[in-house]
């Protein structure tokens, strides 16, 4: 049997083989072909969140003993109801309005909130669990967002809630 022979027989055993692999390769050629131009991201183009920051604002990291519930409500930012306790079966008293929340870019389980730094002196002065209720992010108030309430908020009796359901036909 002679050499051209050897890979005749070769080929014939092996086409399916040869054939999967020529047809696996131009395939990732052609993908790397049409692949578009700067899609992959670069280190430079990442946005920092201290970039971001308005002149006369801070952000302060904070921990919120309802994040869970906060990261699975909002993507990326929002805005929440500040609320703190002194233990975490103690009433909570509120002590911000309508403040921006934001995820942190490079750690998805941080968060911050964006506030003036008077406010955040505030809020870096209050010790306590910290609790956060989302608003509704496109409602626009009178009220400046952001806002730290200052003055505790007096303690009144809640008001009795009921609901009557009619039928209709």
């Amino acid at each position: 049997m002679t050499y051209q022979d050897k890979i005749k027989k070769s080929y014939h055993d092996n086409r399916i083989v040869i054939i999967c692999s020529t047809l696996l390769i131009l395939t990732y050629a052609l993908i790397w072909l049409f692949q578009p131009k700067g899609s992959q991201p670069s280190e430079s183009k990442v946005l920092a969140a201290d970039t971001i920051i308005p002149a006369g604002m801070v952000l302060v990291p904070i921990e919120l003993e309802n994040i869970d519930s906060i990261r699975g409500l909002i993507n990326g930012y929002g805005y929440i109801d500040l609320y703190v306790a002194d233990s975490p079966q103690s009433p909570r008293r509120k002590i911000g309005h309508r403040i921006k929340i934001l995820q942190a870019p490079l750690n998805p389980r941080e968060f911050a909130v964006l506030v003036s730094e008077s406010a955040s002196r505030e809020i870096m002065q209050t010790a306590g669990f910290f609790t956060g209720v989302v608003q509704n992010r496109s409602q626009v108030e009178s009220q400046q967002d952001g806002e730290i309430v200052v003055a505790r908020t007096k303690k009144t009796k809640e008001a009795s809630l009921s609901i009557e359901y009619s039928e209709t036909e």
